[in-house]
């Protein structure tokens, strides 16, 4: 029989991984929100840049790099969910082990996230100064977009809470 104890190991262990997921997901495609973003923050991001040829190929290279990873981080990401749940049946669950899992997992995110910041920054740097400052104006308004979910998402959240609050009174 699994005990609660365990049960709130595993969970724990996946919203560690589900996180992970997560924040590298968000520095690989700022402004992609789950299965909704489809790349499109991105292409936002780098509109209107007139980007020469050198440019273009750069940043194709860059975007199947991180296809790659992506599915490779999903690849893994199943094989840690299927050595936990292996785990969950057993008496005594080996936490080093995955602890070890969760620090591969973080150290690979790391030097991902680097790598994709160096690849940036290349393509920063191969900027004119007209194409910057568009990128700078097009960072502004995803900037603005994003605050303005981020507001819209607090101020829901603050309403179920209320009406939960409400319904237990």
């Amino acid at each position: 029989m699994i005990g609660l104890k365990n049960i709130i190991f595993a969970s724990g262990f996946m919203a560690l991984g589900g996180l992970a997921s997560v924040g590298l997901e968000a520095v690989a495609q700022p402004g992609k929100r789950g299965a909704q973003g489809g790349g499109h923050a991105l292409h936002r991001l780098i509109q209107d840049l007139d980007l020469n040829s050198d440019q273009q190929s750069q940043l194709e290279e860059m975007r199947d790099t991180m296809r790659t990873q992506r599915q490779q981080r999903r690849l893994q990401q199943q094989a840690d969910h299927e050595l936990l749940f292996g785990m969950l049946g057993e008496e005594n669950v080996e936490r080093d082990l995955i602890h070890e899992q969760i620090d591969e997992r973080m150290d690979a995110m790391r030097t991902q996230a680097h790598a994709m910041a160096d690849d940036l920054m290349d393509i920063h740097a191969s900027l004119d100064a007209d194409q910057r400052a568009v990128l700078v104006e097009n960072a502004g308004e995803m900037r603005e977009r994003r605050e303005q979910r981020s507001s819209q998402m607090r101020s829901r959240a603050q309403q179920r809470i209320q009406h939960s609050d409400d319904a237990v009174e």
